[in-house]
């Protein structure tokens, strides 16, 4: 884990306790806003830092992100790199150029992504098809954080994590974060442990009333999350 990003994203307005949906994982009671963390000049400049100092280790031509919450991480790490920059829309803009790759390069390029998260790895791999599909040459993916769920959900990003051509990095798992952010007394120890299980099995947690019972009981008490207006419905 690097702390040093890990310290950077406990702030207030980071951690949103809700019941608010995901198409991944159905249900989730506690939410990283990565949206806010750009939104802070301070935070968007340590997490690019060392978001940087990995990419940099792969020495690409270009960095690349998808809209949206990835776009100003990549944006940020291009510019301390001094490298050029490409935006992938998640589908054509319908009309002008009708492209996914915004940006100028050239065949046989490499190209980092750079993003907020990984969750299951589909999305990555639809960008790694993209970019190669126009023959550029995609060295790896460094994401913030890493969601990290149990092992029986982590077989979609076998792609990734076990192929020996592209290089992941993420400097945090969910998990990981969660026992951080106890340890430094920005959460209880009640709450980490609580979201630890959760995202070991998200889909299982859900489904137990007792655990979002248990969960409001414990959130509510808490000092440094904000309340999406979900979390009344818990």
């Amino acid at each position: 884990m690097n702390k040093k990003a890990a310290n950077s994203l406990l702030f207030k307005e980071y951690f949103l306790a809700c019941r608010l949906k995901s198409p991944r994982i159905g249900y989730f009671p506690l939410y990283p806003d990565n949206r806010k963390a750009f939104s802070k000049n301070e935070v968007l400049q340590v997490i690019a830092k060392e978001m940087a100092k990995e990419v940099r280790k792969l020495n690409p031509d270009l960095i690349a992100s998808r809209e949206a919450a990835g776009i100003p991480y990549g944006v940020s790490v291009a510019n301390q790199l001094k490298k050029d920059f490409l935006y992938l829309r998640k589908e054509p803009k319908g009309y002008t150029t009708n492209s996914v790759i915004e940006g100028v390069y050239k065949n046989n390029q490499t190209v980092v992504i750079v993003d907020d998260a990984i969750s299951r790895g589909g999305d990555k791999k639809e960008i790694v098809k993209v970019l190669e599909g126009v023959g550029l040459k995609v060295k790896g993916v460094v994401v913030i954080l890493d969601a990290f769920y149990g092992s029986k959900y982590r077989k979609p990003q076998q792609w990734l994590r076990e192929n020996k051509k592209y290089k992941f990095v993420a400097l945090t798992t969910w998990p990981e974060l969660m026992k951080y952010a106890a340890e430094s007394n920005f959460i209880s120890k009640e709450l980490s442990e609580l979201i630890i299980k959760q995202i070991d099995d998200p889909f299982a947690w859900q489904k137990n009333p007792a655990n979002w019972k248990n969960f409001k009981k414990i959130a509510i008490k808490e000092k440094n999350l904000i309340f999406d207006k979900s979390f009344d419905k818990i």
